[in-house]
C-alpha cells in the first residue's frame, strides 16, 4: 500500500515537472492571442512589435506559473519576512562567488577569442536597441519569475537529491541561454559563463529554501545588466 502511494507521489511529480518544462517551452503559442486580436501579419512582424508579443507571452507563463505554485509561494513568502536579511545575505554572497565565476569564464574566452560574443547576448542588445524600457522590465522581473520558477522550483519537484539538483538545474539553465540561439561553434563557449550562474542560483535555492531568494538575486543581475547595456549602447536611448 505505501509502495503503490509512493509511486503515485513520484508520478505527480513527474507530471508537474513534464508539465511545466512544457510551458515554459511552448509559452511563444501565446502570442498568437494578441496576433489574432490585433490582426497582426504574423510574416511581417516588426521588432517593435515582437518585443510586445514576447512580453505578452512571458506575462501569461508568469501568471501560469504563479497560479501553479501558489501555495508554496505564500508560505516561502511568510518565511522571507521573518528572515529577510539572513535569507538575502546569503542568497547574495553566493552570488557574487557565482559572477565572479562567469566573470572569469567571459575573460579567458574574450582572451583567445576576442572576435567572439554569445549569440544570447547579441540578441538582448539588438532588442535594447529597439525598445530598452520593455525589455528592462521583461529581463528584470518577468524572466527572473518564469526561470526560478521553472528551473529551480520545477527541477526541485523532480530532482530531490541536493548535489544533483544543483548540478542539473544550474546546468540546464545555463545550457539553454546558450544552445537555443547557437549560430557559430564559438556560441558553445559560452555555456560555461552562463553555467556558472545558473548553479550559483541552483545552490541559493538550496542552501534557502525559499524561491524568492533566487528570484530577487535573479532580478538584481538582469536589471544591472540590462542596465550596463543600456549605458554601452547609449543611455540616452531609455528616454525615447
Amino acid at each position: 500500500m505505501k509502495h503503490i502511494k509512493l509511486q503515485e507521489i513520484l508520478r505527480n511529480r513527474f507530471i508537474l515537472f513534464m508539465g511545466v518544462l512544457l510551458l515554459f517551452f511552448l509559452s511563444s503559442l501565446f502570442q498568437i492571442i494578441p496576433i489574432k486580436l490585433f490582426n497582426i501579419d504574423p510574416a511581417n512582424i516588426t521588432d517593435s512589435q515582437q518585443i510586445y508579443l514576447t512580453l505578452f507571452s512571458n506575462f501569461i507563463l508568469a501568471l501560469i506559473l504563479i497560479i501553479i505554485f501558489r501555495k508554496s509561494i505564500k508560505e516561502d513568502f511568510k518565511k522571507l519576512k521573518k528572515n529577510f536579511f539572513t535569507i538575502f545575505d546569503k542568497s547574495f554572497t553566493i552570488w557574487i562567488i557565482g559572477l565572479t565565476c562567469m566573470a572569469t569564464f567571459n575573460i579567458i574566452i574574450n582572451k583567445f577569442f576576442p572576435t567572439s560574443i554569445a549569440n544570447n547576448e547579441e540578441t538582448i542588445k539588438s532588442m535594447i536597441t529597439v525598445n530598452p524600457v520593455i525589455m528592462l522590465l521583461s529581463t528584470s522581473i518577468f524572466a527572473p519569475i518564469i526561470e526560478e520558477l521553472v528551473f529551480r522550483k520545477g527541477f526541485r519537484i523532480a530532482i530531490k537529491n541536493n548535489f544533483a539538483f544543483v548540478l542539473i538545474s544550474g546546468l540546464v539553465f545555463g545550457a539553454l541561454h546558450v544552445v537555443l540561439s547557437i549560430q557559430s561553434i564559438y556560441d558553445y563557449l559560452y555555456i560555461l559563463p552562463y553555467c556558472s550562474l545558473g548553479i550559483a542560483f541552483s545552490y541559493i535555492y538550496y542552501k534557502t529554501d525559499n524561491i524568492y531568494a533566487p528570484i530577487m538575486i535573479h532580478m538584481i543581475h538582469n536589471f544591472l545588466i540590462t542596465l550596463l547595456n543600456i549605458y554601452a549602447l547609449g543611455i540616452g536611448m531609455i528616454f525615447k
